[in-house]
């Protein structure tokens, strides 16, 4: 655009002009806002996020494609399954986009060069807690509780604690069948918290 100059040459209106440079701000794409673990789930979905925690479950665990950091835990899906070599308890960084799978969150890892590993450390003990504990709150912990197996269904079991009835989920790559199991076992079970269309297990 153009100042007005009456009689005298046109001249560009420089203010304008430097209004359509501008910097990178949140909105820009290249953004990354680095945000403790445990606020990522209060973020909108779609936000960039970048977060350092300490891996609770490795690639190839659960899928080729997901890890879970622990603390204030979350999921990482990797849909290149590019990862680098890990360790369970290292502690890394990472920046990718909060997402969300059969409602839980996660955080979506778009290259290798977005993970990096910053100390190899040894794994955090798993949080103690009841079929009380299972829920959002919880969702994405490297937990631990006690329970009496009641029922089974293929991959899924069913169990009761003082607290009342919790499902665990044998994931298919873990290896671990139902059939170790016979009802009435007392067990003591390690694993995530995850939601999967409102039902956590």
């Amino acid at each position: 655009s153009f100042v007005l100059s009456p009689g005298e040459e046109n001249i560009k209106d420089e203010v304008k002009i430097q209004s359509l440079t501008v910097p990178k701000t949140a909105s820009n794409s290249s953004y990354y806002q680095k945000v403790e673990l445990a606020k990522v789930k209060d973020l909108p979905l779609k936000t960039k996020v970048e977060v350092q925690g300490q891996v609770s479950v490795l690639p190839n665990t659960f899928s080729k494609n997901i890890m879970y950091l622990t603390g204030s835990g979350i999921q990482v899906y990797f849909s290149k399954a590019e990862w680098p070599e890990l360790a369970l308890g290292d502690l890394v960084s990472l920046k990718g986009t909060l997402s969300e799978s059969y409602g839980e969150k996660r955080i979506l890892l778009k290259d290798k060069v977005d993970l990096q590993v910053l100390a190899n450390e040894s794994l955090e003990l798993p949080k103690q807690i009841d079929s009380s504990n299972i829920g959002e709150e919880f969702e994405g912990y490297y937990v631990q509780l006690q329970g009496e197996l009641v029922e089974k269904q293929s991959y899924k079991l069913f169990f009761l604690d003082d607290q009342g009835e919790f499902i665990v989920y044998l994931k298919q790559n873990t290896g671990l069948k139902s059939s170790l199991y016979k009802v009435g076992d007392k067990l003591l079970i390690t694993g995530i918290v995850t939601e999967y269309n409102g039902e956590y297990r």
